[in-house]
């Protein structure tokens, strides 16, 4: 299983619960629907098996298929030669934390 969360300090989450939940939700949106952009579509099986999991300052993106973690390793060379994807070169978790960093800066 391959996934993205959000981490933060307990004491800031305890004062700034409500607002947390509300911009944390919108953070995992968005780092789903990204997720899902990064990800290459041969049957669609691994673009479409991104879910939340938890909610408000606790949630995670993740992709549970077998294989999402070698299409996440990116392009690579092991024992056996060059494994990953050709469509995701970069992977697919770090071009999308990239994504968010540029955005919620």
């Amino acid at each position: 299983m391959i996934g993205i969360a959000v981490k933060l300090s307990p004491n800031f989450a305890r004062n700034n619960r409500r607002l947390l939940d509300v911009f944390v939700e919108q953070v995992m949106q968005d780092v789903q629907t990204i997720a899902r952009q990064k990800t290459p579509e041969k049957s669609g099986a691994l673009k479409n098996a991104w879910r939340e999991l938890g909610t408000g300052i606790k949630t995670s993106v993740v992709n549970d298929k077998t294989y999402a973690p070698i299409i996440d390793k990116g392009r690579h060379m092991t024992g056996r030669g060059m494994r990953g994807s050709i469509f995701a070169p970069r992977g697919i978790t770090g071009p999308t934390i990239k994504e968010i960093r540029r955005i919620y800066k």
